[in-house]
């Protein structure tokens, strides 16, 4: 008769079940409310990352978020206008030699009627083109503009598409001894989205400026994979909403890793498991904004 001692350790294994993870004893769930002892734990499974702290499963999962998203609306902040830089795009452009006096003129006066930029009224008719306007973006924010002539021809999906699509920029450039992030802005640079990524990939972000027709033509190049690796929640969704479908997702595709940050008015949560990767966007329930 085979004894426990002389059966292989791919029998042992499976005598005890496919879920024992004998390397769970030494762990301790991250969840403060966990009640779940450390022998259970050894039998249901490898638990779930939420950045460095080890949570055991599912139930907990769901109660750890919770507990650290319950200030994520406070934090959202909506999109509002751009406020206007200390030389007008209009003006800068004049500045700069690529608008005529007369040019000048007639894009202030569309602007006055219709609202719309000087930079993108001067596009419309003709006075100027993408570049000079990326140029003059550039000189406002007193960041380069970034050139994709020798840059690589496809870039990693590192952020959602969605949320390029929101804030029109663009991961560019990603350097791996430095983990650095360049990422390219067609209006305007939001430092929220910023410090969001950073937190997300783990790097150093770093604006610069592209053109609106590059911004176009390389999101349509991430168009492609957005069904199967991202999902939007368009409606506002509270910090219980969210925690609760970040649950049933994390066990959907076995996800052994959670993260998330907050980019304006989205909180933007990212699944890993061994096989797949998965991005969900949530639009969060933003406060009141303050009186003027």
């Amino acid at each position: 008769m085979k004894t426990a001692a002389t059966m292989a350790p791919a029998r042992r294994s499976s005598r005890w079940g496919s879920g024992v993870h004998w390397e769970n004893w030494s762990k301790r769930c991250a969840y403060e409310g966990c009640d779940v002892s450390p022998l259970r734990s050894v039998f249901q499974g490898k638990g779930v990352r939420i950045f460095d702290e080890w949570i055991c499963g599912p139930d907990c999962l769901e109660f750890a978020l919770r507990e650290r998203l319950s200030g994520v609306s406070a934090a959202a902040r909506p999109v509002q206008a751009p406020r206007p830089a200390r030389v007008p795009l209009g003006l800068m452009l004049f500045s700069r030699g690529c608008l005529s006096e007369e040019q000048f003129r007639t894009a202030l006066e569309a602007h006055r009627n219709s609202g719309a930029r000087v930079g993108d009224i001067a596009l419309q008719f003709g006075f100027v083109n993408e570049e000079q306007v990326a140029a003059a973006l550039a000189s406002q924010w007193g960041y380069p503009v970034f050139s994709f002539k020798n840059a690589a021809p496809e870039l990693p999906l590192l952020v959602p598409v969605r949320l390029m699509e929101l804030h029109q920029m663009l991961p560019v450039q990603f350097l791996d001894g430095t983990r650095k992030l360049l990422i390219g802005f067609a209006t305007r640079v939001e430092f929220g989205v910023l410090q969001g990524v950073e937190r997300m990939l783990d790097c150093v972000a770093s604006p610069c400026f592209v053109t609106a027709g590059d911004f176009r033509s390389r999101v349509r190049q991430f168009s492609g994979n957005r069904n199967e690796s991202e999902l939007v929640f368009d409606h506002p969704s509270s910090h219980l909403e969210i925690a609760h479908i970040l649950r049933s997702y994390s066990l959907q595709i076995h996800a052994e890793d959670v993260r998330y940050a907050v980019c304006r008015e989205h909180l933007w949560a990212r699944l890993t498991s061994p096989e797949q990767q998965l991005d969900l966007l949530f639009k969060l329930e933003t406060p009141p904004a303050p009186p003027a």
